[in-house]
């Protein structure tokens, strides 16, 4: 791992990505996937390990994207899904919902043929940092854990 300006890069070298197939699909999201637009993973739950960035805000970025360069991939686990059903029923024709229809494996397959992928500190996206896709991590500004719980004599019931 190298780290530059006080940011971490995370980029393991001599790991060799390869695209495995994807069975959980439909020929519907199988063609969709197989177009030249630039695909963007969004990976908005973290199944409560952390803060998480609304899920409407997702949507408001999605919309500022152009339908025309970008196709955007809704994913996550199949009881993140059932969090979002409202939103997940109403996304705009250049993205797709893949919530809860993907193996570990063709999770990991697909980040590999996208071009980025935006989450919350979640697995995803370590394991796209880690084989050199683009990945952008929403963190809170705030702690998730304060070290004076810790505090030396303090009153524990």
């Amino acid at each position: 791992f190298q780290a530059e300006d006080g940011i971490r890069d995370y980029k393991v070298t001599g790991v060799q990505t390869c695209a495995l197939p994807i069975y959980n699909i439909t020929a519907f999201e199988y063609d969709f996937l197989s177009t030249t637009k630039k695909k963007i993973i969004f990976h908005p739950k973290s199944r409560g390990s952390g803060k998480e960035w609304p899920i409407e805000n997702y949507i408001s970025l999605l919309s500022l994207l152009d339908a025309e360069k970008y196709q955007v991939l809704i994913c996550g686990t199949e009881q993140e899904g059932k969090r979002m059903e409202k939103e997940l029923a109403q996304l705009p024709a250049h993205a797709l919902n893949l919530v809860g229809k993907l193996s570990l494996t063709e999770y990991l397959s697909l980040i590999s043929q996208c071009d980025g992928l935006l989450a919350a500190g979640t697995g995803p996206l370590h394991l796209a940092a880690s084989i050199g896709v683009n990945a952008l991590g929403l963190f809170p500004p705030t702690r998730p854990i304060h070290p004076g719980r810790w505090e030396i004599g303090r009153a524990h019931v």
